[in-house]
Order: structure tokens, then sequence, then C-alpha cells
């Protein structure tokens, strides 16, 4: 009998507590992941104004060349394009971040499609042009809550929550 209760205590607490854990655990790496990617945005901002020049962040799977394909899902670089070429040399690296863990899936849109550029003046710009961009954390489509950082025309970043799954917005 004594045996039938600790097992019953132990059912308790595993429904109870697992569920808790994996929430944590999502939580934790929307987190991080946005946390990563807006020190990443900050690093090129603040490299284009102390360098006086365009720096670009774009996504990288092996943390030297940059992907033309938009998969920011596979780790990214940092990098101040010093001789205008757009391609990373690498005394031009700055910051090698890696691909998020987890069920995580970030989605990119405006200046942030392909790749991040920010002029010497930290604004972010496409074609020379200031635009904005954002950039959408999910774990899962259907789990309930996202992460979003949005950058103005202006290069200020404001991340926002969101309890509505990814799926639906």
């Amino acid at each position: 009998m004594e045996v039938l209760i600790g097992l019953a205590a132990i059912a308790i607490v595993i429904t109870v507590g697992v569920p808790s854990i994996i929430s944590l655990s999502h939580d934790y790496y929307l987190k991080k992941t946005t946390s990563n990617l807006l020190s990443s945005l900050t690093l090129a901002q603040t490299e284009a104004v102390r360098q006086g020049g365009i720096s670009r962040l774009c996504p990288s799977s092996d943390g030297k060349s940059c992907r033309s394909d938009g998969d920011w899902n596979r780790g990214w670089i940092v990098f101040v394009d010093l001789n205008a070429n757009t391609i990373p040399e690498p005394v031009e690296v700055v910051g090698v971040y890696d691909p998020p863990k987890g069920q995580i899936h970030i989605t990119a849109s405006g200046g942030f499609t392909s790749e991040a550029q920010f002029s010497l003046d930290g604004f972010l710009i496409e074609d020379d042009q200031p635009v904005t961009g954002k950039f959408r954390v999910c774990y899962g489509d259907d789990l309930p809550g996202y992460q979003e950082i949005l950058t103005d025309d202006r290069g200020r970043h404001k991340a926002r929550k969101s309890e509505q799954p990814c799926s639906e917005t």
C-alpha cells in the first residue's frame, strides 16, 4: 500500500512538473535567441558608427560566409564591410552567432529578409535608403508565444512578446 501511495505521489509530481519544465525550456530558448539577435543588431549598428562604414548582419551556417537564402536558423555573423565587397573577410568579422537551440524558428522580413545593413550613422538601410525590419522568433508554429524584434528606419530596436501562436499571425 505504501509503495502504491509513493508511486501515485511521484506520478502527480511528474504530471504537474514536466509541463512546467518544458514551458520554462521553451521560454528560455525564445529569450536566448531574441537576446542574441538584439545583441548582434546592436553590435552591427555600433561597429558601423564606430568604424564609419557599412556593417552587415547576415545568415551564416559556417561562421565565415553569408548565406544568400535568408535562412537565419543556421546562425549568423556580424561584419564591418571595410572594402565594400559584401563578403565577410576574416579581419572584418566582429561577431559569430550559433544556430538557435531547441525547436526555435526565426523568420525575417523587411530590411532583415536576406541580411541587415547599417549605415555609418546607425540606420538600417537597403539600397542606401533607411528601411524597417522585423525578426520573429518562434518555438514551433502551433505553440503559444513568440517574440519579435522590430527595427525602425532610424535603427531603433524594440522587442515585444506575443502569446499568440506563430501560425495565427
